[in-house]
């Protein structure tokens, strides 16, 4: 017999949405938790929660990997504002058994720490903290805020650091 749609067996396991918000404070709450990042690699290089897994959703990694996560452990899925992903993927686990699992589909609203892909790996780090280094002063007013948001993320600070070095 279903339940809103869900296997009677699995209903008491419906996830639960988050905001931003919710999502930081129950990462702060559970250390331990896995962020799974739904979005194609693309779009988790260009940021993402720190320490997320990418997992990608529509070109079925996903369903590919789903198994290495623990049935018992706190589990995060983020993607994009308005693409369903997260809430896809999220109630698929409901469906597998998955007991705290939650939804926070406003990868773009996120305001805690964050990461992104550095293709170039260790090599570019070091060049780039080098270029840093090197810099001794430089008039700011033509750098900074790429994406208007009053912060200067991982990526922006890059950005800047390879405008000034020339």
């Amino acid at each position: 017999m279903e339940q809103g749609g869900y296997p009677a067996e699995s209903y008491r396991y419906i996830h639960t949405d988050l905001t931003p918000e919710s999502a930081e404070n129950m990462i702060a709450a559970h250390p331990d938790m896995t962020v799974v990042d739904v979005r194609e690699e693309k779009a988790f290089c260009s940021g993402h929660i720190l320490s997320a897994v990418n997992y990608p959703w529509s070109s079925g990694i996903f369903n590919e990997k789903y198994t290495e996560l623990s049935a018992d452990a706190h589990i995060l899925i983020v993607s994009e504002t308005g693409d369903g992903l997260s809430h896809a993927a999220a109630q698929f686990l409901d469906t597998q058994g998955f007991t705290s699992v939650y939804d926070m589909g406003e990868t773009d609203l996120w305001k805690g720490s964050s990461a992104i892909c550095c293709p170039g790996g260790l090599k570019e780090v070091i060049l780039i903290l080098q270029m840093a280094v090197s810099v001794y002063s430089e008039n700011t007013d033509s750098l900074g805020d790429a994406d208007a948001d009053n912060r200067i993320g991982l990526y922006e600070a890059i950005c800047i650091l390879k405008k000034i070095s020339g």
